[in-house]
């Protein structure tokens, strides 16, 4: 819900831009484009998050590796990348601890 409302109003954008992993180095294409592969095969696009990559966690939402995973998003830049990486930005950023009492 915040992220449609962060796009109606214009904060962000969706738009489709020449992909930033077109200009890296052949070697690091390669790495970039299987890692996100694998990474695609724990996307959880209905929630926005990634499944907790290790097996002690099935089926829980990893936080740093959702946060990880959008900035590829970003970079890849293709299809609804952009709107996936936002609506998780949106999910790590609602899933911080707010109270400044607690040292976290």
């Amino acid at each position: 819900m915040l992220l449609k409302s962060l796009l109606s109003i214009g904060l962000f954008s969706v738009h489709t831009s020449a992909s930033y992993i077109g200009n890296l180095p052949e070697n690091a294409q390669t790495l970039f484009n299987e890692s996100m592969t694998w990474m695609d095969s724990f996307n959880d696009r209905e929630f926005g998050a990634l499944y907790e990559l290790s097996a002690s966690s099935a089926l829980r939402h990893g936080t740093r590796a959702s946060a990880w995973y959008a900035l590829g998003l970003l970079a890849r830049d293709e299809g609804p990348d952009v709107e996936d990486a936002l609506n998780m930005i949106v999910n790590v950023i609602n899933g911080q601890f707010k109270d400044p009492k607690d040292n976290w």
